[in-house]
């Protein structure tokens, strides 16, 4: 009998303990309370037109609140001259107005006027809601005069595509000047490849530079030998001039006897022309090639003879 009787006894007590939950604390959030017990959040904000309120950073999206704190998204909405609102809505899309960061998917948030979610740091995709180029996997975001808020550029463009910034090209390289482009990373251009400087041009067993093609445009070439019509070349026999043409308005239709034609000069026949477009070409000595930053290199050594 007094075996039984102490089971009844630890029964009780065994429930006792897993629902220490008060038996009065059935209020739900937003009903008058005057101690956390009666509560079903165990919080009451006891003020008056108050009531019981969410422990801090539990308020679902909707839920009555009296403080940002109680909030998941960290911000209560609370009318102008009250002390009880309800939580933020959160999980919000890019360029959705918030106020906190709790509040977006991206988990970041601009709150001036106008703005809204944005992305994290180098997160934002091509074309999406941007606020700063640091958002951006581009690194640009394109925003209008007067405006704050934009659109991520595109980005792993290929060379010759018209961009703003590094990140938006696959070399990683922008010459954001009118007329230009991508770019390679200098000495990588591959003969054909788009250039607008010779430092970009891969430099191999024959001279690489970049051929001027229009404007500030190019393509990446290479020394080339008697009777070529394009790229530098080597001064000899009258059959090797190259003719004035349109893209070469500088240039002279004839030279004197000895002489070739070096864009828009003429040079001994014994010289090297280093033709890059009549406002850029210069020549070089026998004994010598055309090598980057418009200079001369020996040819045995390799090392620069003179610059221009």
């Amino acid at each position: 009998m007094v075996q039984r009787v102490m089971l009844f006894w630890l029964l009780a007590v065994g429930i006792a303990v897993a629902d220490p939950t008060p038996s009065w604390a059935q209020k739900a959030l937003g009903q008058a309370c005057a101690t956390h017990q009666e509560c079903q959040s165990l919080r009451c904000d006891n003020r008056p037109a108050a009531g019981c309120v969410p422990q801090d950073g539990t308020g679902s999206p909707g839920g009555f609140c009296t403080t940002h704190q109680q909030c998941r998204t960290g911000l209560c909405v609370i009318a102008s001259g009250k002390y009880t609102g309800v939580c933020s809505g959160g999980n919000r899309p890019l360029g959705q107005a918030c106020a906190t960061h709790q509040e977006c998917q991206s988990l970041r948030c601009d709150n001036r006027p106008g703005a809204g979610c944005v992305a994290q740091d180098g997160k934002g995709e091509a074309n999406q809601f941007c606020t700063t180029h640091q958002q951006c996997h581009s690194g640009v975001c394109n925003i209008a005069g007067g405006k704050v808020t934009g659109q991520c550029t595109a980005y792993n463009r290929p060379l010759g595509t018209p961009c703003l910034g590094h990140g938006e090209c696959q070399s990683l390289r922008c010459d954001n000047r009118p007329g230009a482009g991508c770019v390679p990373q200098d000495g990588t251009g591959a003969t054909g490849a788009f250039c607008t400087t010779n430092e970009q041009c891969r430099v191999s067993e024959l001279l690489s530079y970049c051929r001027v093609v229009g404007g500030i445009r190019g393509e990446c070439d290479t020394q080339k030998t008697y009777g070529s019509t394009r790229g530098p070349i080597l001064g000899g026999s009258t059959s090797s001039q190259t003719p004035a043409t349109s893209s070469d308005p500088g240039g002279q239709s004839q030279c004197p006897s000895g002489q070739v034609l070096c864009g828009s000069k003429c040079i001994s026949s014994g010289g090297v022309c280093c033709y890059q477009g009549s406002a850029n070409a210069y020549s070089c000595s026998s004994g010598a090639h055309c090598c980057p930053d418009r200079c001369c290199c020996s040819n045995t050594t390799g090392q620069r003879m003179a610059c221009f």
